[in-house]
């Protein structure tokens, strides 16, 4: 039984994927200085520009990187750090949401934590950031599954398939 004083708009609006940097960043004028000494204001280009994630995301997964001649080569130990330093790996504080929000903009899932998994050698802490990746499109309402449709889905089904068979 519908209320005559409830408007019914149907669900929200999916937000679109941001593309760039720029889709997401905010400049914290009008914040307050109380904001940006609490680093929950919203980053700056320049912020973000200057930042180690950044840079590591420049170098290892950036589009750029990965269609050089010779890419950079996957580093477990560099998933590890990051899981560790930026993700609250092994913590018992949460991490920072801009830190997640930062990986999530430079496209870490799909860049680097999704090509490179590989379901006997990835450690724990590649699946965990995975999992904290996904989480975090989920918070953004972004469409989660898409950075995972590729041919490797299909070969884990099947080598998940072969499994149970034997």
């Amino acid at each position: 039984m519908a209320r005559d004083d409830v408007a019914d708009d149907g669900p929200p609006a999916k937000k679109a994927r941001p593309t760039s940097v720029e889709d997401v960043v905010v400049e914290r004028a009008g914040q307050g200085a109380a904001a940006m000494k609490s680093g929950r204001g919203a980053l700056t280009l320049e912020e973000i520009a200057g930042d180690k994630l950044t840079q590591l995301a420049i170098k290892h997964w950036s589009e750029a990187a990965r269609q050089q001649e010779q890419p950079p080569a996957f580093s477990p130990q560099l998933v590890e750090q990051i899981y560790r330093q930026e993700l609250g790996g092994g913590q018992t504080r949460p991490p920072l949401l801009r830190r997640i929000m930062l990986l999530e903009v430079s496209q870490y899932l799909e860049g680097y934590l999704w090509p490179n998994f590989d379901p006997v050698t990835s450690s724990d802490g590649h699946v965990m950031s995975m999992l904290i990746m996904v989480n975090e499109k989920f918070r953004e309402t972004v469409p989660p599954w898409t950075a995972f449709h590729t041919h490797k889905v299909c070969g884990l089904c099947l080598t998940a398939a072969t499994l149970a068979v034997f």
